[in-house]
């Protein structure tokens, strides 16, 4: 059996998906624009202030937390402005927010052939939602928390 077009998958998808996709592209879309424009602290308040509109009806309409970030990281292959792993993990920050979910957006860095490379990830209760399998930000070095005290 072949896989369904995109299309169709996209027909079959209940109200509540459609609202949360429709969340996940907005907020990836717009974070992936402005993250060339704003400091790490104003994107993440813009992000935030952008998903609040969508919590009193999220809050109503409990999802769970693997699909959340599978609209994140859908939308994120689909954005018009690039995906990198801080515009996923700020905009997934700000729609998990929204869902009611309390997650941590984690960034940490690492030598690689004497360059620094760093990623952004974010996670929920230990758990990594977005960013890449525990091996992959095993190999990343953790700077402090980012959270609304440091930001």
């Amino acid at each position: 059996m072949k896989p369904a077009p995109p299309m169709s998958k996209l027909m079959s998808l209940t109200l509540g998906e459609w609202n949360l996709v429709v969340q996940a592209a907005l907020l990836t879309w717009m974070t992936g624009m402005l993250l060339h424009l704003l400091s790490l602290k104003q994107l993440r308040r813009v992000a935030i202030a952008m998903a609040s509109p969508f919590s009193r009806i999220n809050r109503r309409r409990p999802v769970p937390a693997d699909r959340i970030a599978w609209a994140v990281a859908a939308m994120a292959r689909r954005s018009l402005f690039g995906a990198t792993c801080l515009t996923k993990a700020i905009a997934g920050h700000a729609v998990f927010r929204s869902y009611g979910y309390k997650t941590e957006l984690r960034v940490g860095g690492k030598q690689v052939n004497g360059a620094f490379e760093a990623h952004a990830w974010l996670e929920h209760n230990g758990n990594v939602l977005l960013g890449g399998p525990r091996s992959v930000i095993n190999e990343y070095t953790p700077f402090p928390n980012v959270d609304e005290s440091t930001l």
